[in-house]
């Protein structure tokens, strides 16, 4: 049996096998290879806890450049959906290490400084560092991992401290 995950990696919990496939769409298949269930459509990422999946959707606005987020927590047990949070003016997000990591844009192409990040039950938001971001490609852990207008790709701490460059 072959899993083909479009970006990211498929993720093990437990005897499920979770993936997201090019459509966008989030689905789980026991790891024997049984009962493959799409759970979401419509998910731009994904993160996993023992008891809840969180789940990002973005909608378009009249600004092609911006969207609106919306950060949802499914239930595992009974498959229960809540909306925790809308964000607007939003670039670029992701979820990683029990937060969501967004960057803000003010319209017409143009980028607020700066990566925000914000607690998976809608709270504690908070400005992680003032960098000028053009792309962010990755967080993982302590770190971000960004394309800069130049072509550079850059390795940062999350606070803006220790750039590293690297191709």
């Amino acid at each position: 049996m072959e899993i083909q995950s479009k970006g990211g990696t498929p993720t093990v919990v437990g005897d499920w096998v979770y993936y997201a496939d090019e459509n966008r769409s989030l689905w789980r298949i026991k790891t024997d290879g049984s009962m493959d269930q799409q759970l979401l459509s419509d998910c731009e990422d994904y993160y996993l806890t023992e008891d809840s999946i969180y789940y990002i959707a973005l909608s378009g606005t009249e600004d092609e450049s911006l969207f609106t987020l919306m950060l949802h927590q499914m239930e595992s047990a009974d498959a229960k959906t809540s909306e925790i949070i809308t964000i607007e003016a939003v670039v670029t997000a992701q979820l990683n290490g029990g937060y969501l990591y967004y960057q803000l844009g003010k319209g017409k192409g143009r980028l607020e400084k700066g990566l925000y990040r914000v607690n998976l039950d809608g709270s504690g938001t908070e400005r992680v560092n003032d960098i000028m971001i053009w792309q962010l490609d990755h967080v993982l852990g302590d770190w971000m991992y960004i394309l800069q207008y130049s072509g550079e790709r850059y390795r940062i701490k999350l606070d803006g401290s220790a750039a590293v460059s690297f191709e």
